[in-house]
């Protein structure tokens, strides 16, 4: 695309968005955003995906010393988990390097437990936001089949056929 190439590393927090909003104002639509994360905020990693569809930017996850970008935690490198799964989705066109990761969990409460009418309404939420990105139901099923200290690589099979992947 015509943008540059930005990398976004670390925990996904809820004011994320925020400081993406600050950094956007030097960055024009086809903008590549390389996302490396092992998540954080749920409701944080949806208002970032949300911000990079509003702007056109396009996402991708790549281990950065391929891409001769200096990364700064070695231990999120081509990784894109949890929120930043959801985050990444927002990108108009998506990919994911052979040499990246993303995976998914079902969501979770920190501080106290989610009773079921809040579950079923963060899923309705999740269901929606994909659809809004185009993103097969699927993607969401695999998430809530796994627990949340596991994590389920998405394969490029299935980032293909869920349309996890654009062309």
């Amino acid at each position: 695309g015509p943008g540059d190439i930005w990398l976004a590393q670390g925990k996904i927090e809820r004011k994320t968005e925020d400081v993406l909003g600050e950094a956007a104002k030097r960055m024009v639509p086809g903008t590549i955003i390389v996302l490396n994360s092992l998540g954080g905020d749920l409701v944080g990693g949806l208002r970032l995906g949300q911000a990079i569809r509003a702007r056109q930017f396009h996402t991708w996850v790549i281990h950065p010393q391929k891409g001769g970008v200096t990364i700064s935690d070695a231990k999120t490198a081509g990784k894109c988990f949890s929120s930043c799964a959801y985050a990444f989705m927002g990108g108009v066109q998506r990919q994911v390097d052979p040499s990246g990761m993303l995976g998914v969990h079902q969501f979770r409460q920190l501080e106290d437990k989610l009773d079921a009418v809040q579950a079923q309404k963060i899923s309705a939420l999740l269901a929606r936001y994909l659809d809004a990105m185009g993103v097969n139901r699927q993607m969401l099923d695999q998430a809530m089949l796994t627990e949340p200290g596991k994590m389920s690589l998405i394969s490029e099979a299935q980032r293909l056929a869920w349309n996890v992947v654009t062309g």
